[in-house]
């Protein structure tokens, strides 16, 4: 035996060589197996054992290859050791030899972020090996997955190693995957990384945390990488904004030593504030008062940082004005790097006030600290659209195991399915949306009740989702006659079917979709560059339905609807504007006109 191997136990060995320390491969090795070369120890959190390197870089073997080295870095580093028999743990059995760079080129094309691995060849009493060592990743960087296919194995997926398995990373896995992860067999107690927080209780009524693992990438590189001083998480109401900026800032809090910024600086505060004045009780369908609002004007966000960073006593910071806040600011952030979250921005500007974002951009980017800002809002930031990430729907997979976890909260049978396509397609794939519909099966006979609560007029939750952004729409209709329309209509509509039911001029139409695209519509492209269409999901449409009654010319709309839909049963949809313009053409007494665009070759 070596001085390492003797002094050394091979989980401490492995561990010492991913970590670059000066310690030779084949002394680790020779830890792994005895003196006839067996492998006696069985497979570990930083070890695995495969008998072939793949012969193909395309298939199914060499992506379960590429998920192990993916779980290995994500979690401790480790080895992968080639060449050992699956049962009998002799050595020799690798026919293909191990191409570093050729795997490493291949790493830097499939994978989320570069990631350089080594290789070498070793001898032992029983043949030889090939060894793959995996460095592992360091603390507040986002894991690393593949960003292509191979067989069952799914483009960005997140894996960890979990003793000798791989498995599929979840919410609850978060903290590990961006906390320390320098000790993993430490029996004492674990180093403590968090700095001072202020963060009210968790806004999610499910606790763990489902999917959304890109936004906490983005926002971590954000964090970590950008020069940019604030962020807006932004997306449709109940698409989780307000969770996903509070794990992050959870994170952050836990881990807030080891998170570095662009320039080296570690965070050293982190807060969450919220505008909220109402939120939806999941388990009731109801609209309820926020008891405490954080704050309601510009004034009171600087009050409530200042409040929060214990600048100096509360009643002192009350008195504050306007000038004496934004002077405090700019000392503040330049002795302290903090993160702030200011939740929910958009219910000061949709109300008309100032949320003092300009003004707080302005001294976060003066700052020696480099201090951030972490906004949501559910519209689009369009003066800051280079600094904004969407909050999209949930993906299949997260959709079942959310409603799974709703169903575990709320005490009710899971859903049937057929009930399950049913929450998926009226849910529009939004959290809040999943959560209340399980949440009133609690109080109802079944979840067809629940369903028919859903779908009542003026149903409490669709009002929360939509009201807000329904209510800010232009004061002329004409996003809001789009939308009545498109609600009126079957299946998704392109812009000549709209602009003939309308009877808007182009530019008036453009500005009409422009104005609600982001927040209702639904957008997908015409087949043989024929341009965008337009529809509605299943909740937006009927919220819209509902409230489109109100409008002047919501019956006018109707009747030309009405129209269209008995004309498209004997011509295609599409031709029907193209009729309508023909037949107002020979009313005006161009036939030509009509005839030219009846003729057109691209009929």
């Amino acid at each position: 035996m070596t001085d390492a191997s003797s002094t050394l136990n091979f989980n401490e060995a492995i561990q010492r060589l991913v970590n670059g320390e000066q310690l030779d491969a084949a002394q680790v090795i020779s830890l792994l197996h005895d003196e006839s070369g067996v492998f006696r120890v069985d497979e570990g959190p930083l070890h695995d054992y495969k008998q072939e390197f793949p012969f193909s870089y395309s298939d199914g073997y060499f992506g379960g290859i590429l998920r192990l080295i993916c779980a290995l870095h994500n979690t401790y580093g480790g080895i992968i050791v080639f060449g050992v028999h699956d049962k009998e743990r002799t050595a020799g059995k690798n026919k293909v030899i191990v191409d570093s760079e050729k795997i490493n080129r291949k790493i830097r094309e499939d994978l989320s972020r570069p990631l350089q691995i080594s290789s070498t060849s070793l001898t032992t009493p029983s043949g030889d090996v090939q060894v793959l060592i995996v460095p592992p990743r360091p603390a507040m960087r986002p894991p690393i997955y593949s960003k292509k296919a191979y067989g069952d194995y799914k483009a960005g997926t997140i894996y960890l190693r979990k003793g000798p398995e791989v498995l599929s990373a979840v919410g609850a896995d978060l903290a590990f995957l961006y906390g320390d992860r320098s000790d993993p067999f430490s029996e004492g107690e674990t180093r403590d990384h968090s700095i001072p927080s202020s963060l009210p209780p968790s806004p999610a009524t499910i606790q763990e945390f489902v999917g959304r693992f890109s936004a906490i990438e983005r926002i971590c590189d954000w964090v970590t990488n950008s020069r940019d001083p604030r962020m807006f998480l932004w997306g449709q109401g109940g698409s989780g904004k307000s969770t996903i900026a509070y794990e992050f800032c959870s994170i952050a809090a836990q881990t807030g030593r080891l998170l570095k910024n662009k320039y080296g600086l570690s965070i050293d505060r982190v807060i969450y504030i919220s505008a909220k004045s109402i939120y939806l009780n999941s388990r009731t369908g109801r609209i309820e008062n926020v008891t405490v609002q954080d704050f309601d004007d510009a004034l009171g966000i600087y009050k409530s940082i200042l409040n929060l960073s214990n600048w100096d006593d509360p009643e002192t910071i009350q008195g504050y004005d306007r000038d004496q806040c934004l002077d405090a600011l700019e000392q503040l952030f330049d002795i302290e790097t903090q993160l702030i979250a200011v939740d929910d921005i958009d219910t000061l500007t949709t109300a008309g006030k100032d949320g003092g974002m300009e003004e707080l951009f302005a001294i976060l980017s003066r700052a020696k600290s480099c201090a951030k800002v972490l906004y949501t809002q559910r519209g689009f930031p369009s003066f800051a659209a280079n600094a904004a990430l969407e909050v999209p729907g949930l993906n299949d997979e997260e959709l079942k195991q959310f409603i799974e976890l709703c169903c575990a909260k709320f005490s009710v049978p899971a859903p049937d399915e057929p009930g399950r396509r049913w929450i998926a397609q009226h849910s529009e794939a939004r959290p809040l949306a999943i959560e209340t519909m399980i949440g009133m099966r609690r109080i109802t006979p079944s979840y067809e009740d629940a369903f028919r609560r859903w779908k009542e007029n003026s149903s409490e939750p669709l009002q929360y989702l939509f009201s807000r952004e329904y209510q800010q729409l232009n004061k002329d209709d004409r996003a809001r006659h789009v939308l009545a329309a498109l609600s009126l209509l079957e299946g998704p509509q392109g812009f000549d079917v709209l602009q003939d039911v309308l009877q808007f001029s182009n530019e008036q139409l453009e500005d009409a979709i422009s104005e609600c695209r982001d927040m209702f519509l639904r957008v997908s492209p015409g087949t043989t560059g024929g341009g965008d269409r337009y529809s509605l999901g299943p909740a937006t449409k009927l919220f819209v339905r509902e409230e489109s009654r109100r409008l002047d010319r919501f019956a006018l709309i109707e009747a030309r609807v009405q129209i269209f839909t008995a004309k498209s049963k004997s011509a295609p949809p599409a031709f029907i504007p193209m009729l309508n313009r023909a037949s107002r053409s020979i009313d005006l007494g161009n036939p030509q006109e009509a005839i030219n665009l009846l003729t057109k070759e691209t009929l």
